[in-house]
Order: C-alpha cells, then sequence, then structure tokens
C-alpha cells in the first residue's frame, strides 16, 4: 500500500476514524511494536533453551551427540537471523501502514478542524446574538406583561362590580318575567271564555244546500234565499280555509266542470264552474277564529245559457 492508497482509505473511513481518539492509534502502534518485540524475544528465549540443552547433552554425550549437538547450534545461529528478518520483512510494512495512517488522520483532523472552526465561530456568534435577542424580548416584554396583568385585575374588578351592580335588575328581571308568565297563564285560561263570549252560538237556517258537491263537514248553513231564477245559499264553520277550498275544487272536477278563478288573495278567493248551461259561482272568506265561510250561488239553466250567449 503507498501512500495514496493510505489517503484514500483514511478518506474513506475518516468519519468513523474520527471517533477514534488519537490515544487508541497511539496503543494501537505500540502494540504492534510490542507483539514484535514478544515475537523477537520468544525467538531468543528458544534458541537460549535449545543452547542449554545441547550444552547438557554435550557434556554427557559421545563425541558423535556432540558433533549432532554443534551441527543444530550451528543451524540455531544461521535460522535465529533469518526468523529476525522475517519477522522485520513482516512487521515493517504493518508499521508502516500504521504510520501512514495516523499520519493521515492526523492531517484529516487537522482539515476538518479548518473547516469546523468558522461554523463554530458562527454558531457561537448565532448563540450569543439569539442570547441579547432574548433579554432584549424580556426587557420589552416585561412591561406589556405587566400591564396585561393589571387589565386582567381591573377587567375582574370592573366584573365583580358589575355583577354586583346588575344583581338587583336580575332579581327584578325574574320577577317581572314570572309575572308575565303568570299575566300570560291567566289570558290563556280567559281566552276560551272570551271567544265564546264574542262569537256567538251559530244557528243551522232553514232552507236546502245548492250545487253538486255536499257542503264541507262541520259547517252550518248560515243563509238562504232565493231570488228569481238565483238561489244562494252561505255556510260557515271552524275549518282550514285550504282545505274547504280543495274540497269544493276537487269535487268540481270530478263531475266535469270547468273553473275559472275570477278573484283571489290571502283571506278571500271567488271561483265560477260552468258545466253544459248550468253556472255555479262560489266565494270563500277566512273569517276571525279560524272560521271559513263559503257563499255559493247558483243560476237557472235558462239564465246561464242567457248570459253566456249559447243557443
Amino acid at each position: 500500500m503507498n501512500r495514496l492508497g493510505a489517503f484514500a482509505y483514511a478518506g474513506k473511513l475518516a468519519p468513523r476514524i474520527m471517533q477514534v481518539r488519537r490515544k487508541t492509534w497511539i496503543l494501537l502502534g505500540l502494540g504492534l511494536f510490542a507483539t514484535f518485540a514478544v515475537a523477537v524475544l520468544c525467538t531468543v528465549v528458544l534458541v537460549g533453551w535449545l543452547w542449554g540443552q545441547t550444552q547438557t547433552l554435550a557434556s554427557g554425550a559421545p563425541n558423535l551427540i556432540r558433533v549432532a549437538s554443534n551441527a543444530v547450534l550451528a543451524d540455531a545461529n544461521v535460522l535465529v537471523p533469518e526468523v529476525k528478518k522475517a519477522l522485520n520483512e513482516i512487521a515493517a510494512p504493518a508499521v508502516t501502514e500504521a504510520n501512514q495512517a495516523l499520519a493521515a488522520i492526523s492531517e484529516t483532523k487537522q482539515a476538518l478542524t479548518a473547516l469546523a472552526a468558522p461554523a463554530m465561530t458562527e454558531a457561537n456568534q448565532a448563540l450569543a446574538a439569539m442570547s441579547e435577542t432574548k433579554q432584549s424580548l424580556t426587557a420589552l416584554a416585561a412591561p406589556a406583561v405587566t400591564e396585561a396583568n393589571q387589565a386582567l385585575a381591573a377587567m375582574s374588578e370592573t366584573k365583580q362590580a358589575l355583577t354586583a351592580l346588575a344583581a338587583p335588575a336580575m332579581s327584578e328581571a325574574n320577577q317581572t318575567l314570572d309575572s308575565l308568565t303568570a299575566g300570560k297563564q291567566a289570558l290563556a285560561a280567559l281566552i276560551p271564555s272570551v271567544l265564546a263570549t264574542q262569537i256567538p252560538a251559530i244557528r243551522e237556517v232553514s232552507g236546502s244546500d245548492l250545487g253538486p258537491v255536499p257542503r264541507y263537514p262541520g259547517m252550518q248553513r248560515t243563509r238562504w234565499e232565493q231570488s228569481g231564477s238565483k238561489a244562494v245559499v252561505e255556510f260557515e264553520g271552524s275549518a282550514n280555509f285550504v282545505g274547504v277550498l280543495e274540497h269544493y275544487r276537487g269535487g268540481m272536477a270530478k263531475l266535469g266542470y270547468s273553473e275559472a278563478v275570477r278573484a283571489a288573495s290571502a283571506k278571500r278567493e271567488s271561483h265560477v264552474y260552468t258545466l253544459g248551461g248550468e253556472q255555479i259561482q262560489m266565494e270563500l272568506s277566512q273569517l276571525p277564529a279560524g272560521r271559513v265561510k263559503v257563499r255559493i250561488e247558483t243560476l237557472l239553466a235558462e239564465t246561464a245559457r242567457a248570459e253566456l250567449g249559447s243557443p
């Protein structure tokens, strides 16, 4: 791995590496060196142990064993430098890469620190400005809050004063309402008797009903008059104006009479019904107290044909 590769590797892992403290990397490098030192120490100890064993065997063994021991010792003397060299070759790149990574991390940290310094400065300035603004707003709002509290206190006192002033008026109003209610009940009890005294009882008069449609149920004949070719009858009673009107209109229509409206208002309507040479004039009037009057006038057949100009 060259230096550019180390920088690329460090650039990819920079966000995570920045979370690791520098002390940790130093301890990692020291750990690598300690591992190398332990390996060398173990090799030296192994060689020393082999040397001691060789010396022990050489002192009590025949010459043949002594020669073999010398050969082993010679091989050991040759092996130790090679092992040391191999360990140096293995550990050196790792140590170099560790040093390069530490250098890259240090440079990245310095770059990030240089980039973050203005932002930190601006953030500190913004926090200072916000603190000053908060203090200014608090200073400005304090009088308004005080005035609002005073206004609320004044409103509460005004409400209490108005309540105290309005209490007698409310009591009088309630008494007046009670009196009006009692008067209303008394008037309601008197209305039937007053109406009974104002509206005299209606008597059914003599005569006969006119027209092909029977009188509206509940009505009484109050007038009957016949003069020459004309006859008039009037009915009166408590009924619904529209109901009476539809009673006669529907009956005439079923019998084949044609209808002509001569006059109409909210309380009076006048209709004329004709069939062949017969003519019937009907007039409805709305009376007080929910009463309705019906006036029916008929003409004899000859008279009706003369007035209509029929042959």
